[in-house]
This record gives C-alpha cells, structure tokens and sequence, in this order.
C-alpha cells in the first residue's frame, strides 16, 4: 500500500528525478511521472492529502500533517513547480498541476491554522478528510496519537 508517511514516495520521486538528470533514461522519467499523478490523485477536494493512498479506511484516510506529510508533499510539489534542479525536464503542464495542487495544499494549511485570538499558532497532527476536525492516529483500542496540542489550546483558550 503506497504510503506518504515519514517521506516515503516523495524520497523516491525525488530519487527517480535525480536518476533522469544523470542518466537521461526515460523509464526514470515515466516512474517519476506516474508517481507524481499519485500525489495528484491522493489530494483531497480540500487541498489535503492522506496518510496513505489509495485510501483504506481509518485513520489512514486523515489528512496528515504529521511525520512530514504534508510538508514533504508540498516542498516536491512546490521544487517541480518551478522546475528545481533535478525537475528541469518536468514538462510544463505537470509543472503548472504540480502548482495548482500546491497552492490547494497551502490554501487548506492557512485554514486549519489555529487562531488563538491573539494570532494564528499550530495544527493538529491529523483531521478528518471530511469534517476537517482534528482527530487521533490509531483504532480507538490504540490511539497513539491522540488528537493533539493544538486541539487543546483550541479548547482551553475558548
């Protein structure tokens, strides 16, 4: 099950852009891009992305801002974006989507951003993909990750 959890699939695509630029070989190129409509596909209406794509139901399904999701997600996206470095060859259509699901992600970044009254703070590690609540990793007999300090705040500052 392809994951986007502790940098996984960005670390690859950016492996795979790396191998393209030294060596030209255009299999590099096609993996790159089929995992790049991955990270297209996963994102949410929203502008979040799940834990793990496709979806499996769960806390899996949360849009994750911990373990570096979301912002590995958007630091590939907004490096092909502008065609970075090893993204050079990224034609200029996907770099325009790369930009479109950037902005989405950065968009819905701002609106969960906790506003304690005296300004904007922090996120919660995971919310639901429909109600943007915050929400815990794990089933409810294990939840490691109960939703987090920015639930709490939210709640003690009311």
């Amino acid at each position: 099950m392809p994951t986007f959890d502790n940098s996984a699939t960005s670390t690859q695509l950016q492996v795979l852009a790396r191998a393209y630029s030294a060596t030209g070989s255009a299999d590099y190129a096609e993996a790159f891009y089929r995992g790049l409509q991955l990270i297209f596909q996963a994102q949410y209406p929203n502008g979040g992305w799940p834990q793990s794509y496709p979806l499996r139901g769960g806390y899996h399904d949360h849009i994750t801002l911990n373990d570096e999701v979301t912002a590995d997600i958007l630091n590939l996206l907004l490096d092909v974006s502008q065609q970075t470095g090893d993204y050079a060859f990224v034609s200029e259509a996907v770099r325009q989507q790369a930009r479109q699901h950037f902005e989405r992600g950065i968009a819905l970044l701002l609106l969960l951003q906790v506003d304690t009254g005296q300004g904007l703070t922090l996120w919660a590690a995971q919310y639901q993909h429909r109600t943007l609540e915050p929400d815990s990793a794990g089933t409810a007999a294990q939840a490691w990750q109960p939703p987090d300090l920015a639930t709490v705040c939210r709640n003690r500052l009311q």
